[in-house]
């Protein structure tokens, strides 16, 4: 369940619990954007090694994001790879955040660098991981079903 889908049925029984009460919607409006402007912010990168070249890495990696509906910015050319930036939805223990990859060309294959980011929490409760987890093996996943 996503955030944002959870705040729908729970508002009410907020409301009644605090007559008065300000709308948890505008809560977390206001306070994610106001704690970004801090400084605050979670998230970690991982590095990992493929044996296969750039383009199906890339053609993985692209797969990935569409298959989990993140959404994604067109790659950026670098003089040896690129950079793909995403933002991935809102989770239950997290607001959406920001994915950035750098694939570069290796002779030996392709590297790449993840960095998955939630501005404005200071915690995202190992989501940070799990979503650079899951683009790591489906990169593996979708590269042995090229020719």
């Amino acid at each position: 369940m996503l955030a944002d889908e959870f705040m729908k049925p729970a508002q009410p029984l907020l409301d009644a619990s605090s007559p008065g009460g300000v709308p948890l919607k505008l809560i977390t409006e206001t306070a994610s954007p106001m704690y970004a402007r801090m400084g605050i912010k979670t998230g970690k990168e991982t590095r990992n090694g493929y044996a296969t070249s750039f383009g199906q890495t890339l053609a993985a990696v692209l797969c990935s994001l569409a298959s989990r509906n993140q959404t994604r910015a067109a790659p950026q050319e670098g003089a040896d790879g690129c950079v793909v930036q995403a933002e991935f939805p809102s989770g239950l223990t997290t607001m959406k955040g920001k994915l950035c990859l750098t694939l570069e060309r290796k002779p030996e294959g392709t590297r790449s660098s993840s960095a998955a980011v939630f501005e404005g929490q200071a915690s995202g409760r190992g989501r940070a991981k799990r979503v650079r987890d899951e683009l790591h093996q489906d990169i593996l996943n979708y590269r042995t079903l090229q020719p």
